[in-house]
């Protein structure tokens, strides 16, 4: 999924667009997904407006949260 999940923001345009990653459909996430959210971030730098990460299970808000993501990304 590295690749995939990669390969879904590389080509990210100039205009500086607000970025939305939706995990409504994520039932688990392990430091790896986190890292490559951490990743992400990096790469796009200042070419987004923010990122936010949206629809949430309980438990994943949890673990975003446990592991202070809410500082890096707007989370719902």
């Amino acid at each position: 999924m590295v690749q995939a999940f990669r390969s879904s923001y590389e080509n990210v345009g100039e205009n500086k667009p607000k970025v939305v990653v939706d995990l409504r459909e994520t039932e688990y996430m392990d430091s790896s997904a986190l890292g490559m959210l951490l990743n992400m971030q990096k790469s796009l730098g200042d070419t987004v407006e923010s990122i936010r990460i949206a629809n949430c299970r309980t438990q994943i808000k949890k673990i975003l949260q446990i592991s202070r993501f809410d500082k890096k990304f707007e989370i719902d």
